[in-house]
């Protein structure tokens, strides 16, 4: 009998590049060294709530509107061979978000972190984020929508999470819109 592995390639070769991506998003995080102190203390970081059994890590790439940006991170979901398996409650690490994004990241004195973009303008507390075991700091699909008011969707053939962001293909410079700041 001739079986193929033809298949497993690109899935040994994902899950390498997300491993690696993942040891390099851990030492080299957009946040500055005083920020991820504060947001690593327990108290500080909002823990992953119910980490379901049927949810794993695997290695996924990251498009922005219809062009790859990412093309391995890890996140934590599951899927069935057709479809995204809720969606809205897959985690995505923050640094993927803002590598993806193009965000400009500045921790202010309150602690909070002013986030920008050529279309966004926003505050957000790090308090709020969750932090994953395996990921680190994380957003969830749901709290992209609600906190930077990013669409997103899985593509299952380009076994992608494609980010829509409302300002895509506004040039620097152009005008931002404002996302309400979460207050506690």
């Amino acid at each position: 009998m001739i079986y193929s592995v033809g298949w497993q390639i690109p899935i040994a070769l994902g899950l390498a590049v997300g491993i690696a991506a993942k040891a390099f998003s851990q030492s080299n995080s957009s946040l500055d060294p005083h920020l991820i102190g504060q947001t690593q203390r327990e108290d500080s970081v909002t823990p992953v709530m119910e980490i379901s059994g049927n949810f794993m890590v695997f290695p996924v790439g990251v498009n922005v509107g219809g062009r790859p940006v990412i093309f391995s991170v890890l996140v934590r979901g599951k899927e069935d061979g057709s479809q995204a398996v809720a969606f809205e409650k897959w985690l995505i690490p923050y640094d993927a978000v803002v590598q993806a994004l193009k965000l400009d990241v500045t921790p202010l004195p309150d602690g909070q972190l002013d986030v920008r973009s050529p279309g966004l303008i926003t505050r957000l507390n790090p308090q709020e984020l969750k932090h994953d075991p395996e990921l680190g700091l994380v957003f969830s699909i749901q709290e992209l929508q609600r906190l930077l008011g990013v669409p997103a969707e899985f593509d299952i053939n380009e076994y992608a999470i494609i980010l829509n962001p409302p300002w895509l293909g506004q040039k620097t410079g152009g005008i931002a819109t404002e996302t309400p700041v979460q207050g506690e």
